[in-house]
């Protein structure tokens, strides 16, 4: 019998609308030898309150209280930090775990031992929580190594990472405050194999409220110096994070890449805000500058290649 500790880290800021059925969709799983560690960002609504009430009827579930807002990044380093799983889950406040996510993603990683990381399929909902779509990941090896450095192909929500992996390269890196799980998953893939499951076993809220949404361009200029750091790594055993001004990086990068960002915000508005008008103005925007939707073309090569791999 499986006796493994799955961590089950969880950062919240005002997050009462959904929280309730995130806390819930731990508490249904399959899976019951976990811990479910949350850290409350400092919210102003109801979250603190919400989440103590679950913990006070289930002592697996472990409330921390951030005096201040820390951001994403920092939170989550306090949850690992404050772990005590051989394995560490994330799952965002927002989302679903389907009842057999936490089983299959530790027998997946049992059943491949050099995998240092696993994640999942997803299915999309709005805000109503109806489903909208479905989101597939590359599933083989050969093909998750291959477009790695073109795009993250994990969802960051349904990720299960082995907790001797994360002390081995370094838990996630504080000057990303966005896309901080695309620059972990190149460090981790410096030394481990990386795997995904087929199927969608999180459901993955997308809102206009969502991170993504609201800061999709910080997210793709995190996510080019996350590529820029790896491709460092690659040529040389180390990269400049330490001595980098992100300040002056994300400036000059914004500048540089304009076109580019706002054909694939553009792409995002059409496809997931439904903003026909806008997407279609900030697309043609940005090819007039020069631009090409770089993320969306390899999303788009990822599904049609997730499709083929699933059947």
């Amino acid at each position: 019998m499986k006796k493994d500790l799955i961590s089950v880290v969880m950062s919240a800021y005002n997050s009462e609308k959904f929280i309730s059925d995130s806390i819930s969709s731990i508490l249904d799983q399959t899976y019951e030898n976990w811990e479910l560690i949350i850290i409350n960002d400092a919210s102003s609504d109801n979250t603190l309150k919400i989440v103590n009430q679950f913990s006070e009827k289930d002592p697996r579930i472990k409330v921390i209280d951030n005096e201040n807002n820390l951001g994403l990044t920092i939170s989550l380093n306090i949850g690992i930090n404050n772990s005590k799983g051989e394995f560490i889950a994330r799952l965002d406040s927002d989302d679903f775990a389907e009842p057999s996510r936490l089983e299959k993603e530790l027998d997946h990683l049992h059943a491949y031992p050099e995998a240092g990381l696993v994640g999942s399929g997803a299915h999309l909902i709005n805000s109503s929580g109806n489903k909208i779509g479905s989101m597939n990941v590359m599933s083989q090896p050969y093909f998750v190594n291959r477009f790695l450095i073109n795009l993250n192909p994990f969802i960051h929500s349904s990720i299960m990472v082995r907790k001797k992996a994360l002390d081995n390269v370094g838990s996630y890196r504080e000057k990303f405050r966005y896309s901080q799980d695309y620059d972990l998953i190149l460090r981790l893939s410096d030394k481990y194999k990386l795997s995904n499951i087929a199927l969608p076993l999180i459901r993955w809220r997308v809102s206009d409220s969502s991170v993504t949404m609201q800061h999709h361009t910080l997210q793709r200029i995190y996510a080019d110096i996350a590529r820029e750091f790896a491709i460092e790594r690659r040529n040389s055993g180390h990269d400049s994070y330490e001595s980098t001004e992100f300040d002056t990086l994300i400036h000059e990068m914004r500048i540089r890449n304009q076109g580019r960002y706002l054909c694939d915000h553009g792409v995002y508005d059409l496809l997931f805000n439904k903003k026909y008008k806008e997407g279609c103005s900030e697309l043609i925007k940005g090819i007039s500058k020069g631009g090409f939707p770089y993320n969306s073309f390899y999303r788009g090569i990822t599904q049609v290649i997730s499709k083929v791999n699933i059947q």
